[in-house]
């Protein structure tokens, strides 16, 4: 327990019902503010044991195999001779090299990526148990009542915001999955038979497809796309021919100017001048086969469809070697450690801190961060110094990216960039500053900010991953934001303004943390220490400084039934579309920077953004 009653409890309890019945473990619905919580007996079996020996033990293997494929080279792949088939059906006057037999009239969506505010996909509780397991997921469990940690609370409202960018990723994983069999389309929506029969507001599809949106988050997948990015646009190639023949199930992502898309590969040819095709299904364009274009002389990528959203004109996208990547689907199905948990700071993200920054889908946001001499702007990938580590996210356009800072810097500095507008019709821009810290620690930043404002400066967050982590959010002299840090099953919230700073330290303890709250001028004005057990059974630690008394109130609010009663919880836990704080599905199409036109989820979008090896 916090000394000096500092303390909080996590978010809602949740009822935790577990039935003799194990149908579709993926039918898991829990909107993030709805009290119940639903699992079939077998889900939970499972769910714990994520943990077991046996699966590590296999997550292990896949790593190192993954590894040993992604560092082969391309020495002894003969392009003209493993590309020999005459195209049959195929837009492309190459030869094949590869045919995974998935076209996109059948085995793609009817409808267009689209971003904007979730309601029925919204990620939920269910999903966050589903990925990492019950245990990692709440703070206690009794009769059938779950208490989420608040960390878990603070992860789900970042993948929901971050998800109204578009949600490509998904879609490009589940009409994958679907083709090499690893799921069919009766599973999301009863009666259907193909992929193109599957509506977004049917069933279970749009939850599906938020699922699998969130994998590119994991840290098998970003250290699989790390991996990736270090390849040659040929090398990748090369790999795709492999996954589509072998049917292991793969999608391909790349990246422009801060922003990200992924698309799913259906065949990979080659022209009598040696260029290359990636032909593919991008889900931005339903029943079309769009092509990106490879050449080995130059080891150059082209892209001439690549608009991060169905609503937003298509540009032309190239890069070299680092903008591209894939990711293959055994990657997204290993078990993962729980970001906000200690287990998840291991191997080369040891001691690291991980960083998501969202402008829900107005903006192309990104972080200027200063190490040293050093200066990186996140969204042009060739400043990248220093170990640190950037993933756009795929359908990112207001997505923004995964930045990871590795352990052993000091004194590094990061302001958030609000970037391009999207949305032009926008006179505010709602900023989510995420970072899940080395340990159990997690921080939230909010503002709101002017669209006006082409320098945003209201804050910096200043961090060192040495042995002693110490981690900073400065606020200047005429800023105002609100500051969360989970830790354990504690979290304390602080409005902090007018040059304030939060200050936390040591959030790899083993034992406690030290938050300190300072003035402008340096005069401490709250401290306390935290050891991440609750035991007073509060809500929430509220920081407000009042300037009339010149003191810091401290207020421990209470969880009380009323609280619950409005949050729409329906009998068997289903997400009860528009309710939490992802958005009330009331947004005019215009809330996404991929969004065109529609009512409550927004139109058209994109949204997904890094992808690897």
């Amino acid at each position: 327990m916090a000394r000096d009653s500092v303390s909080r409890q996590s978010g809602r309890d949740r009822h935790l019902k577990r039935s003799d019945s194990a149908t579709h473990s993926t039918v898991i619905k829990e909107s993030m503010r709805k009290a119940r919580f639903v699992l079939s007996a077998a889900l939970v079996l499972a769910l714990v044991g994520c943990g077991s020996e046996a699966t590590v033990e296999q997550s292990i293997d896949t790593v190192v195999k993954t590894s040993e494929t992604t560092s082969e080279s391309s020495e002894g792949f003969d392009w003209e001779s493993e590309c020999v088939t005459p195209n049959a059906d195929l837009p492309t006057e190459g030869l094949i090299c590869a045919d995974s037999g998935m076209r996109p009239v059948t085995d793609g969506f009817s409808f267009e990526n689209w971003g904007g505010p979730v309601a029925e996909d919204a990620v939920t509780l269910n999903t966050a148990a589903e990925l990492f397991g019950v245990d990692a997921v709440c703070a206690e469990i009794q009769d059938d009542l779950c208490t989420p940690l608040p960390a878990a609370e603070q992860w789900i409202e970042l993948m929901n915001e971050s998800i109204e960018g578009g949600r490509c990723e998904g879609m490009a994983v589940v009409s994958q999955r679907i083709a090499v069999g690893l799921n069919t389309p009766d599973e999301f929506q009863e009666g259907a038979t193909i992929v193109a029969d599957l509506q977004r507001d049917a069933g279970i599809v749009g939850e599906t497809i938020s699922r699998w949106w969130v994998t590119q988050t994991l840290t098998s997948v970003t250290n699989f796309n790390y991996e990736a990015q270090q390849l040659s646009p040929t090398q990748i190639a090369e790999r795709l021919v492999d996954a589509l023949r072998n049917q292991d199930g793969v999608t391909l992502g790349f990246y422009s100017n801060g922003s990200g898309h992924a698309v799913t590969p259906i065949a990979v040819s080659r022209t009598s001048d040696g260029v290359l095709e990636v032909l593919t299904y991008d889900n931005n364009y339903p029943g079309q086969i769009t092509t990106v274009v490879i050449d080995p002389s130059t080891e150059t990528w082209s892209y001439d469809m690549a608009a991060t959203n169905a609503d937003v004109e298509a540009d032309i996208w190239s890069g070299s070697t680092g903008t591209m990547d894939y990711t293959l689907m055994s990657v997204r199905e290993e078990a993962n450690p729980a970001p906000w948990s200690a287990d998840d700071q291991s191997g080369e993200t040891k001691g690291s801190a991980r960083i998501m920054i969202s402008t829900r889908g107005r903006s192309v946001p990104g972080a200027i961060i200063t190490v040293g001499s050093d200066t990186i702007d996140t969204r042009d990938l060739s400043t990248v110094s220093n170990g640190i580590r950037v993933f756009p996210s795929r359908g990112s356009r207001g997505t923004g990216a995964i930045i990871e800072i590795p352990a052993g810097l000091d004194g590094v500095k990061i302001v958030p960039v609000i970037g391009e507008l999207i949305d032009t019709t926008a006179t505010e821009i709602p900023l989510l500053f995420a970072v899940d810290e080395s340990g159990s620690g997690s921080l939230l930043v909010r503002d709101t900010v002017d669209s006006s404002d082409s320098s945003y400066d209201d804050f910096v967050y200043e961090v060192s991953t040495g042995d002693n982590f110490v981690t900073s959010v400065d606020v200047a002299p005429d800023g105002a934001v609100e500051a969360a840090y989970a830790f354990g099953e504690e979290l304390v919230e602080a409005l902090l303004e007018d040059g304030q700073d939060l200050d936390i330290v040591n959030p790899a303890g083993e034992e406690a943390i030290d938050v300190v709250v300072t003035d402008e001028e340096g005069t401490e004005l709250f401290s306390s220490s935290f050891d991440g057990v609750d035991e007073d059974g509060t809500e929430v630690t509220e920081l407000d400084f009042n300037e009339s008394t010149g003191e810091m109130e401290v207020s421990d609010l209470p969880l009380d039934d009323a609280s619950l009663s409005g949050d729409g919880a329906t009998e068997d836990g289903a997400a009860d579309a528009g309710s939490g704080d992802t958005g009330d599905g009331s947004g005019d199409g215009s809330d996404s920077g991929d969004s065109g036109s529609g009512e409550g989820d927004a139109g058209g979008g994109e949204g997904d953004g890094s992808e690897s090896p």
